[in-house]
This record gives structure tokens, sequence and C-alpha cells, in this order.
């Protein structure tokens, strides 16, 4: 009985995430974790975090989920995820190489993560991967990316983001 009530709180919790509800999906998957340990759940509760922008915590959530086997490709892309919100481009890059097979978002992560480490060669080498991978998912990641990090750039013109924007928006 107690494993059919935890899916039904694990429901809940996907329920609220699904409406953005993350504070309140944080606090109810706290208490499931409180019954029940799973490499999944804490997958979820690191993602939760990195809603709220608790990125330690986050970080801290997916070393968990790694450790009890969780899915290490989902867990070592999240981790990057987070280490590059917080600026941490090394950390990023070294969990992202650690994946055996890679996905157009692991080499996009890394080409990311190889201009922020000056490494243009690098980060050119793994956007293409990337686009030969998925174009379409390649392009979408780019437009999240300019909307994250070049839009509100104060160090920017208003003439060089619409460049950006341009470029981005000519990809096939």
């Amino acid at each position: 009985m107690e494993k059919f009530i935890s899916m039904t709180e694990v429901a809940a919790v996907l329920d609220l995430v699904e409406k953005k509800k993350y504070e309140e999906a944080a606090v109810l998957l706290d208490e499931v974790l409180a019954k029940e340990k799973s490499p999944e759940l804490y997958y979820l509760r690191g993602i939760i975090s990195m809603r709220l922008k608790n990125y330690e915590y986050a970080i801290e959530c997916l070393e968990r989920a790694l450790a009890d086997g969780g899915d290490k490709r989902e867990i070592l892309r999240a981790m990057a995820s987070a280490y590059i919100e917080q600026g941490k481009f090394l950390q990023a890059k070294e969990h992202l190489e650690q994946m055996d097979k890679k996905d157009v978002d692991a080499y996009f992560l890394l080409a990311i993560s190889s201009i922020f480490l000056n490494d243009p060669i690098s980060a050119k080498e793994y956007m293409n991967l990337a686009y030969l991978k998925d174009r379409e998912r390649t392009k979408e990641l780019l437009e999240h990316f300019y909307s994250v990090f070049i839009r509100p750039n104060p160090e920017l013109t208003e003439k060089e983001k619409e460049f950006l924007w341009e470029k981005i928006k000519s990809i096939r």
C-alpha cells in the first residue's frame, strides 16, 4: 500500500511540475523521499531544484541519483546544465565528456562550454556534431541560448543582438 501512495504522490509532483509550481512540487517530493529513495526520485528532485535556481542542491541530488544507479546520460546532461547556469563551464564539460554516447543536447552543451572556455575550435566541432545529429533541435537550443544569455546581455548592442538573432533564424 505504501508504494501505491508513493506513486500517487509522485504523480501529484509531476502534475505540479507541469503547472510550474516548483516550490510545492519540491515540498511534496521531499516527503516522498523521506519514505522512499530511488535514483529517479533524486533525479526529479535535482530537476526541480534547477527550476528553482538552487543549482548546488540540484547537483547534490543528481550526484545521489548517479551514485544510486540512475540513467547516467540524463543525469550527466542535467548536471552539466546546472554547472553552465552557474558559469562553471569546465565542470560542465568534464561531466559531458563522461557520457558514452552523446546526443544533440550533449554536443550543444559541450559547444557552449567550449565557447566560454575560450576554445573556439572545440566549440565549432561540437556545434557541427550537434547540427549533424539533429538540425531542428540544434536551432531550438540556439534560440533558447539566445533568449537566456544573449538577449538580456547589456554588454551587447541591439544591432549585435539583431545580427546574432538573424544568424540563428537563418539556420536550415
